[in-house]
Protein backbone atom coordinates (compact mmCIF):
# COMPACT_ATOMS: atom_id res chain seq x y z
CA UNK A 1 0.00 0.00 0.00
CA UNK A 2 2.75 2.40 1.03
CA UNK A 3 4.35 1.77 -2.50
CA UNK A 4 1.60 2.46 -4.32
CA UNK A 5 0.53 5.34 -2.39
CA UNK A 6 4.22 6.91 -2.85
CA UNK A 7 3.81 5.77 -6.68
CA UNK A 8 0.39 7.62 -6.69
CA UNK A 9 1.99 10.99 -5.17
CA UNK A 10 4.71 10.65 -8.02
CA UNK A 11 2.03 11.29 -10.41
CA UNK A 12 2.11 7.99 -11.55
CA UNK A 13 -1.31 6.40 -12.59
CA UNK A 14 -3.59 4.20 -14.74
CA UNK A 15 -2.24 1.48 -16.51
CA UNK A 16 1.38 1.93 -14.71
CA UNK A 17 0.20 1.77 -11.53
CA UNK A 18 -1.96 -1.30 -12.04
CA UNK A 19 1.39 -2.61 -13.82
CA UNK A 20 3.50 -1.65 -10.88
CA UNK A 21 0.67 -3.60 -7.80
CA UNK A 22 0.57 -6.81 -9.86
CA UNK A 23 4.20 -7.52 -10.53
CA UNK A 24 4.65 -6.64 -6.80
CA UNK A 25 1.09 -8.25 -5.56
CA UNK A 26 2.59 -11.31 -7.63
CA UNK A 27 6.30 -11.61 -5.77
CA UNK A 28 5.09 -10.86 -2.26
CA UNK A 29 2.52 -14.07 -3.15
CA UNK A 30 4.59 -16.09 -4.57
CA UNK A 31 7.42 -16.19 -1.64
CA UNK A 32 4.46 -16.24 0.86
CA UNK A 33 3.66 -19.29 -0.73
CA UNK A 34 6.78 -20.94 -0.37
CA UNK A 35 5.86 -20.72 3.49
CA UNK A 36 2.28 -21.96 3.84
CA UNK A 37 3.20 -25.71 3.19
CA UNK A 38 -0.30 -25.84 2.06
CA UNK A 39 0.11 -29.71 -0.04
CA UNK A 40 -4.22 -29.71 -0.60
CA UNK A 41 -3.75 -26.49 -2.46
CA UNK A 42 -2.02 -28.47 -5.21
CA UNK A 43 1.82 -28.54 -6.46
CA UNK A 44 2.64 -28.85 -10.21
CA UNK A 45 6.23 -29.19 -10.79
CA UNK A 46 7.11 -27.90 -7.62
CA UNK A 47 4.40 -24.06 -7.53
CA UNK A 48 1.24 -24.23 -6.15
CA UNK A 49 -1.56 -22.95 -8.30
CA UNK A 50 -1.43 -19.34 -6.52
CA UNK A 51 2.15 -19.68 -7.56
CA UNK A 52 1.40 -19.98 -10.85
CA UNK A 53 -1.32 -17.16 -11.37
CA UNK A 54 1.15 -14.83 -9.46
CA UNK A 55 3.58 -15.59 -12.22
CA UNK A 56 1.09 -14.73 -14.61
CA UNK A 57 0.39 -11.30 -12.59
CA UNK A 58 4.03 -10.55 -12.49
CA UNK A 59 4.56 -11.22 -16.30
CA UNK A 60 1.10 -9.04 -17.10
CA UNK A 61 2.75 -6.04 -15.35
CA UNK A 62 5.95 -6.43 -17.18
CA UNK A 63 4.02 -6.83 -20.69
CA UNK A 64 1.50 -3.41 -19.71
CA UNK A 65 4.87 -1.48 -18.42
CA UNK A 66 6.93 -2.33 -21.77
CA UNK A 67 3.88 -1.56 -23.28
CA UNK A 68 3.51 1.66 -22.31
CA UNK A 69 6.85 2.73 -23.08
CA UNK A 70 6.58 1.84 -26.53
CA UNK A 71 3.76 3.55 -26.77
CA UNK A 72 5.26 6.53 -25.14
CA UNK A 73 8.15 6.12 -27.34
CA UNK A 74 6.08 6.15 -30.28
CA UNK A 75 4.11 9.02 -29.38
CA UNK A 76 7.01 11.13 -28.88
CA UNK A 77 8.83 10.18 -32.01
CA UNK A 78 5.85 11.29 -34.45
CA UNK A 79 5.99 15.07 -35.75
CA UNK A 80 3.24 17.33 -34.55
Amino acid sequence: FALLLNCLKRGIEGDRLTAIYLITYGSCRFVLEFFRGDSYRGIFCGFSLSQYISLFGIATGIVMICAGRRSRRVDSSTPE
